[in-house]
């Protein structure tokens, strides 16, 4: 590749990006794609929402939230676990026990 001129998406595209797709055997991947999965990988790594829209050249950190955080399944993990118990132990016939959650939250289901 040579960098001392500019280059064209479709050629990069073509010569560079595809080809290493093949080789990596990944499959149909936009260039895009890598920008989407690089934002959502900084946010479920704790990377604060700010500088990820930031570097993302967003001009508000709304956008990144909308697009980007959404992605993350640990976002609702305590509330899944607590639904989970609660439907779990209220099902159960005759059980009115309260039940630890993995994130250690105790969840007691009301009485019907």
């Amino acid at each position: 590749m040579d960098w001392g001129r500019q280059w064209g998406q479709g050629s990069f595209y073509r010569r560079n990006f595809r080809p290493a797709l093949d080789r990596a055997e990944l499959g149909d991947v936009w260039f895009h794609d890598l920008r989407h999965t690089w934002a959502s990988m900084l946010l479920a790594d704790g990377v604060e929402p700010y500088k990820v829209s930031r570097w993302m050249g967003h001009t508000s950190i709304t956008t990144t939230n909308t697009i980007y955080s959404h992605l993350d399944p640990s976002d609702h993990s305590v509330e899944t676990a607590r639904m989970q118990a609660y439907l779990s132990v209220s099902s159960a016939p005759g059980s009115s026990s309260s039940i630890s959650t993995p994130s250690g939250v105790t969840v007691t289901p009301a009485s019907a």
